[in-house]
């Protein structure tokens, strides 16, 4: 795996999650907690969830505990804001590592998996656009307009034809 696209994805993950967040940011506590029948009930929950995800991950590749978030503990926009600027630079941390490095997970079942830190990272910024898409669908239903969070309009951003 390219170190380059291996960053770009990154970049993006996080300029996509940003912009998604810009999107959330007139949403009241009630739309933010309201069950709209996804996966993750509320826009609090999935937001908990992609925290968790990441947290979990960056633990076992830094093989160090990362804390997990409760999901009172983000009661709105700004406190998931926070979550992500702690976790990002741990992301950045692992990245910058040997990309072939064998990282162990384990389930809680115990059952135990080998990747190497690039399919690692990969599905750390998959994930986030799969449930980003949730998310969008989320906003919707509450009459609130999406953020565009295309792959191609980041890249347009970053080569200056945005």
């Amino acid at each position: 795996m390219d170190a380059k696209l291996m960053n770009s994805l990154i970049d993006y993950h996080y300029w996509a999650n940003g912009r998604m967040l810009n999107a959330m940011d007139g949403l009241t506590p009630e739309q933010f907690t309201r069950d709209l029948g996804s996966s993750f009930p509320s826009i609090q929950l999935t937001l908990a969830h992609m925290l968790n995800a990441e947290a979990v991950w960056l633990g076992r590749i830094l093989n160090e505990p990362v804390a997990r978030v409760e999901p009172q503990q983000i009661p709105d926009v700004a406190a998931v804001r926070e979550r992500w600027a702690a976790l990002e630079p741990l992301f950045r941390k692992a990245a910058a590592g040997e990309l072939d490095r064998v990282v162990v997970a384990r389930t809680s079942a115990g059952k135990e998996f080998r990747h190497p830190l690039w399919e690692v990272l990969h599905q750390l910024s998959s994930h986030g656009t799969y449930h980003r898409g949730q998310l969008t669908t989320m906003l919707r239903q509450l009459g609130v307009t999406p953020a565009q969070m295309d792959l191609i309009l980041y890249y347009r951003e970053q080569s200056g034809q945005a």
